[in-house]
């Protein structure tokens, strides 16, 4: 964890001269001389968010095959793209069914990479729209294999709950699916679109010649950038960041960081009008609350994605990555649904660990204007955001609720820690038993925040940590 920021004008220049020089080997062989990622300047994001289908993906009762034959017929097991043939049955009475349309697969996933079942990136050699869930096609999906959450559900629900958020642009459509690899059962995975800058995607437009261009940006502690990394032990703002452009260079790699830097610095300062000529405060509010909700470990880790606007502000966008979150992880509170975590200044400042904190958001609910925009959006959606997720835990488990169960005849692992899994959740011998655990720690969830916000003896907890953070 690294808890300062550059402060001084002889630290900064020593990291801007430590940044040119090692940069230019950090970009060799990622630079690409094309725009790739839009048709356009786009609009600043926020503009209604039409992007979660959920009730049209997954409409039917039967989960659809999606059937994968890599072209050597060997198995895939590594970050390596393979050629493979693809088809899809049973696609919802037929209507999305497709025959032997070619692409590449590879492994996917960071922690989840050494699991025994696998998550895939898929991607076609001409874009599709699977199971008609998107906002439109795209060459590139994605197969979670969600085996450290034996519900299945908890990457899903979070998802439902950020298409109730407005403030957040792009969440990606949601559904399940029966894999077939190699002519072998792989059993129930999660079908989602891949986080990237697209047309129907992440509203991001690279001009490869301008330096204030759009940014596609993740807070990705793992440094493990598809384009372009900063070099070793290099941070921009106080944390480690991926720009995941296609067209950088040194001129837009310390554009990014200087502008970053400066977030940082008044995020740092809590001054509500210089923070808000900087980033989207409704977005950074919806996305706080998502994360809050679901108490994700992995927020101030990995997997937060941000959008900086060309000549904008930066944005909070593309939520990912719940499956420790929604009391599968034992660092936060045992997996109890009682408790602040993601605004939590004890985190940083109070010397007991908790998983991963977010230092931004926990900079901004120290301070008592945005401890208000929380509570006042809190009360806003938090009977949509409720509704969203125990409808679509109840759905899905109704409808398809053998089908999911049955991911365990081939992945016997019920009753067994995969990952970070607390003891009680280890105990839980059935899929109901684990459908009906998360359904039970939403509602204690949403019960006890309902609690925390709407009392003003507790909701400015968060606030008199400010003297200990020396603000």
């Amino acid at each position: 964890m690294r808890n300062g920021h550059f402060d001084g004008i002889a630290r900064t220049a020593a990291a801007l001269l430590i940044a040119a020089l090692t940069l230019p080997l950090a970009l060799s062989g990622c630079l690409k001389s094309h725009a790739g990622t839009g048709d356009g300047p786009r609009a600043e994001p926020a503009t209604g968010n039409p992007s979660a289908l959920f009730e049209p993906a997954m409409k039917g009762d039967v989960l659809p095959t999606l059937t994968v034959t890599t072209d050597n017929g060997l198995p895939v097991r590594t970050t390596s793209d393979k050629a493979v043939t693809v088809s899809l049955s049973g696609a919802y009475y037929g209507e999305y069914d497709f025959e032997d349309l070619h692409g590449v697969i590879k492994c996917r996933g960071n922690s989840t990479l050494r699991l025994d079942k696998k998550s895939y990136r898929l991607k076609f050699d001409k874009k599709i729209n699977l199971l008609g869930q998107g906002r439109g096609k795209a060459k590139s999906w994605v197969l979670l294999a969600e085996h450290g959450d034996e519900s299945l559900l908890r990457n899903h629900v979070a998802f439902a709950m950020a298409q109730r958020l407005d403030a957040i642009d792009f969440v990606t459509s949601s559904s399940y699916v029966r894999l077939t690899l190699n002519g072998e059962d792989m059993g129930v995975y999660h079908l989602v679109e891949q986080h990237q800058a697209g047309k129907h995607r992440v509203q991001v437009y690279e001009d490869p010649e301008e330096v204030d261009t759009d940014y596609f940006i993740e807070w990705d502690a793992w440094q493990k950038g598809d384009v372009i990394n900063p070099p070793d032990g290099f941070t921009l703002g106080s944390k480690e960041f991926v720009v995941r452009n296609e067209t950088m260079n040194m001129k837009k790699f310390m554009f990014v960081f200087r502008t970053f830097n400066e977030i940082d610095r008044a995020i740092r300062s809590g001054d509500r009008e210089e923070i808000e000529k900087l980033i989207d405060l409704p977005s950074f509010v919806d996305m706080y609350l998502l994360h809050e909700i679901t108490m994700n470990v992995d927020v101030g880790w990995s997997s937060f994605f941000l959008v900086k606007k060309a000549g904008g502000k930066l944005y909070c966008d593309c939520p990912w990555d719940f499956d420790l979150a929604l009391g599968n992880d034992p660092r936060v509170y045992g997996g109890e649904p009682e408790g602040l975590y993601v605004g939590d200044p004890e985190t940083l400042f109070g010397g007991r660990e908790r998983g991963n904190p977010n230092e931004w958001f926990i900079y901004l609910m120290m301070e008592d204007w945005f401890v208000d925009m929380v509570v006042d959006r809190w009360a806003e959606v938090k009977d949509s955001l409720r509704e969203a997720a125990i409808g679509e835990i109840d759905r899905i488990y109704s409808v398809f609720g053998d089908q999911m169960a049955s991911n365990f005849d081939v992945w016997p692992v019920l009753g067994t820690r995969v990952l970070q899994e607390p003891s009680k959740i280890v105990r839980l011998k059935t899929y109901k038993e684990h459908v009906d655990y998360l359904r039970d720690w939403l509602e204690r969830r949403f019960d006890w925040l309902d609690g925390y916000y709407s009392d003003p003896e507790t909701r400015y907890k968060s606030t008199e940590w400010k003297d200990r953070a020396g603000k």
